[in-house]
């Protein structure tokens, strides 16, 4: 298990992936969405999951990791000792940049299994220093814009034990 931001890290990526979806349909049925009837894994992928809405339409659903990979790989080299631990200093620009380039990258994929009425992306993050609370508001303040093929994104923090529950934003896209 790696050694930074590991929440949802598991030994293969189909437990990882389907702990994140489930983690991500909990956070909707929270705030009273429920917008798939039907959710499996799509393989090959991408997209990691086709869902079927309560329409009948087809969805296709992304996940997609927003992490620092400097901090991944100096937490390895120290072997994840405490003392000399690493974490990524983010500044909201630099979150907003990272969550956008996460939008342009999965926004040029060619999703397979379709065609999908619909394509929303997860961004999923463990991210000691980003917080829902802080990072919300930049998150609803900003427009992010995206490719003709995602029609909804969201963020998706780690469990806040505070509020009990898996916190999500969606974002405004164009």
């Amino acid at each position: 298990m790696r050694p930074y931001a590991p929440f949802w890290e598991f030994p293969d990526k189909s437990t990882k992936e389907y702990g994140i979806v489930k983690d991500f349909i909990d956070a909707l049925s929270g705030i009273g969405v429920l917008p798939y009837r039907q959710i499996v894994a799509q393989k090959p992928d991408p997209p990691d999951f086709k869902a079927t809405d309560h329409s009948g339409r087809a969805i296709g659903v992304e996940l997609t990791e927003l992490v620092s990979e400097e901090a991944i790989r100096e937490n390895i080299k120290v072997k994840g000792k405490q003392e000399h631990y690493v974490y990524k200093d983010w500044t909201p620009a630099d979150f907003i940049c990272a969550v956008q380039e996460r939008l342009d990258i999965k926004g040029l994929k060619k999703y397979h299994g379709g065609p999908y009425d619909e394509l929303h992306l997860v961004i999923f993050t463990d991210e000691p220093t980003l917080t829902h609370t802080e990072c919300e508001q930049s998150l609803k303040a900003h427009t992010f814009k995206v490719s003709n093929q995602l029609r909804r994104a969201y963020v998706l923090f780690s469990y806040d034990l505070g509020k009990r529950t898996y916190p999500l934003v969606e974002l405004k896209l164009a």
